[in-house]
């Protein structure tokens, strides 16, 4: 199992060091960021069963190592959807603020009434010659406790899987939602189109059509800049096939030393 990325302390949670991003050693990985916000989300109550269809993650500011306490507001509280602002804070410093979007569950639509969809083709194929042999991006302590195996690669385009074991918060069980927030921040962010520069996502936006199942998420994410910004798209599938699709806002920092 690997080491988890937060454990339960008197007042919230401690960041043990292993989802550090790669970026600065004093920060927090988005992906650990985006996985508190849906793990809050999901334990809010309501009147009826509700799942997460809507995760927006602000990280325009640094999240950094620490005491984490994440509160949580219900901005609107309909019957049929349910509106969370989900804050993020370090040492008591409020660091960022989320919106998540619950959907009551129920059956509305006959299923032999939902028609197929085929899955979006995010990628061409790629040659053989240019898949890696290694993961083309900055290693980390948390990226190291991930199982992540490519199938093909290009420079700002890749398809790979990941599969997560309950490594956001010791003792705790991951749920699908927070699964999917997780790889949502894995999504591309640079990959590999500029390597001297370094960039960061300022936000990452998760839409679900329904909650995955099982534990590896299939990401195809493809990258795209200009000068000084850009974003990067992915799409997510499971072993019953899509399941959402994600947009990052992409910030070049600047040339690496």
């Amino acid at each position: 199992m690997p080491d988890p990325w937060f454990v339960p302390e008197a007042g919230g949670l401690r960041s043990t060091g292993v989802a550090v991003s790669p970026h600065a050693p004093d920060a927090q990985n988005g992906a650990a960021v985006a996985g508190l916000v849906a793990r809050a989300a999901d334990m809010m109550p309501s009147d009826v069963p509700m799942d997460i269809s809507r995760i927006t993650v602000d990280l325009t500011r640094v999240v950094p190592l620490g005491l984490v306490t994440v509160d949580t507001e219900v901005r609107r509280a309909g019957r049929r959807v349910q509106m969370i602002d989900v804050i993020v804070s370090v040492d008591g410093e409020p660091r960022t603020r989320s919106e998540v979007l619950r959907v009551a569950r129920s059956d509305i639509v006959a299923a032999d009434e939902l028609p197929p969809v085929p899955d979006d083709d995010l990628l061409p194929e790629v040659p053989p010659h240019e898949r890696p042999v290694a993961r083309p991006w900055l290693t980390s302590p948390m990226l190291d406790g991930i199982d992540i195996s490519f199938e093909a690669y290009s420079p700002g385009r890749a398809v790979y899987s990941i599969r997560l074991t309950d490594q956001l918060v010791a003792g705790e069980h991951m749920t699908p939602a927070t699964k999917a927030a997780v790889a949502a921040d894995l999504v591309l962010t640079a990959g590999g189109l500029v390597p001297e520069y370094s960039m960061v996502n300022a936000d990452v936006l998760l839409g679900m059509s329904r909650l995955p199942v099982g534990d590896v998420i299939r990401i195809a994410s493809s990258v795209r800049v200009n000068r000084s910004w850009g974003s990067s798209a992915g799409v997510l599938y499971d072993d019953d096939g899509q399941f959402a699709t994600v947009i990052k806002s992409l910030l070049v920092l600047g040339r690496r030393p």
